[in-house]
């Protein structure tokens, strides 16, 4: 895991239940296509809380835990 991205989520004190760390999707990915795609709910989806990108890796939080 890459440390930018804990960090990110530490500093943010957000529930890791709540996260999706992404990486490897394209360079040229903007924050707005990871947002819709991770909204949808064919991928697993939800409403989104926040989104921090740090070049070619992101994470997701979202507004519920779907955890079961």
């Amino acid at each position: 895991m890459d440390s930018r991205i804990v960090e990110m989520a530490m500093n943010k004190q957000e529930e890791p239940d709540k996260c999706v760390i992404v990486s490897n999707f394209p360079p040229d990915t903007t924050e707005e296509e990871l947002t819709i795609h991770f909204q949808k709910s064919k991928h697993g989806g939800g409403d989104i809380k926040s989104l921090f990108v740090d070049k070619e890796i992101a994470l997701v939080v979202f507004d519920e835990s779907k955890r079961k």
